[in-house]
């Protein structure tokens, strides 16, 4: 009981930890809230929450949605083609990473009809 710091008023952190995972808050918001309102440190707040230290510096890249935006309009015009063909569209114009493209592919539900057996 020695190394453990006063509450003061309201939940202890085990319950503030299990409230904010109940309510589907982000990972690194909830980290973000044990630091600045509860005093915590970075290590402290990130093993409570279960995340790496590097994901809570993690800021995504600012034309993420640009290539979002492009991806969704080369698949809207060429309906036949498929990741690699619009990876390959795409590096014309902007300097982009196949993976990048695939997982936008994917979370987008992008991909081409399969075709039906004539029977």
């Amino acid at each position: 009981m020695a190394n453990k710091k006063p509450q003061g008023k309201g939940y202890s952190e085990e319950r503030i930890v299990t409230i904010l995972k109940e309510l589907e808050i982000g990972k690194t918001i909830a980290a973000k809230y044990l630091r600045e309102k509860l005093g915590r440190s970075e290590r402290h707040a990130c093993r409570a929450v279960g995340i790496s230290r590097s994901a809570l510096h993690y800021k995504p890249k600012p034309d993420e949605e640009r290539l979002r935006e492009e991806v969704k309009r080369l698949a809207s015009e060429n309906r036949r083609y498929g990741c690699r063909r619009i990876t390959a569209l795409l590096r014309r114009e902007l300097c982009v990473n196949r993976k990048r493209v695939h997982r936008i592919w994917k979370d987008e539900g992008l991909g081409l009809k399969r075709k039906r057996p004539l029977a």
